[in-house]
């Protein structure tokens, strides 16, 4: 989703001046920004973030979780997998399991050679 930046907040520290630490005990920076449509969004810094700025356009994708709304910087289009792709090797899987399960079955029933 495009939005409009209207006002935007880094953080790297808590209220109570302690570093913002992921569960793995790594630092990370909070980025808060507001848009017309959405007057909190939060979300993690990154170098993309790092070139945001008022009145910047961006794309980007919200979520709610709870009483949170969340962005996240959707991957390009090179680094996404198609659906009808993940359908196609889904499918080519269950081909090759199910030759493979043939195999198998015809080993252990073998049929006699009549020649």
């Amino acid at each position: 989703m495009k939005v409009k930046i209207t006002k935007i907040s880094r953080y790297t520290h808590d209220k109570q001046g302690n570093q913002l630490k992921t569960k793995d005990g790594k630092p990370y920076q909070r980025v808060i920004i507001s848009t017309p449509e959405h007057p909190s969004v939060s979300g993690f810094g990154s170098k993309e973030t790092n070139n945001w700025n008022e009145g910047s356009e961006i794309d980007i994708d919200i979520t709610k979780k709870g009483q949170y709304i969340n962005f996240t910087i959707p991957k390009p289009q090179s680094a996404r997998i198609d659906d009808n792709w993940k359908k196609e090797i889904e499918f080519r899987l269950e081909t090759l399991e199910q030759w493979i399960l043939n195999q198998k079955k015809d080993k252990e029933n073998p049929i006699d050679n009549p020649f």
